[in-house]
């Protein structure tokens, strides 16, 4: 499995003049894509509910437990990164 992983990715990287390796122009658009609600809520709820993503020091069972409060701010804002 980890040798069909390396030879499916191993043609999306292109190694630049300077070396340093590139992304190719039709993958660096899904990486620029905004995400869709279930998309924030999936990485929400794939977090242990212990672990605090920022200083702030909410856990994301915060989170999880808030999300029918919250969903729509946390959206806009993980969003945000994106039209940057």
């Amino acid at each position: 499995m980890l040798l069909y992983f390396f030879s499916y990715f191993a043609n999306r990287v292109v190694i630049g003049a300077s070396g340093s390796k590139k992304i190719l122009v039709i993958d660096s658009g899904w990486l620029e894509h905004l995400l869709t609600i279930e998309e924030v809520k999936q990485a929400v709820w794939d977090y242990d509910g212990s672990k605090a993503p920022g200083p702030n020091e909410f856990t994301f069972s915060f989170y999880k437990k808030t999300w029918s409060l919250l969903s729509s701010n946390i959206f806009d804002m993980v969003n945000s990164f994106f039209l940057l």
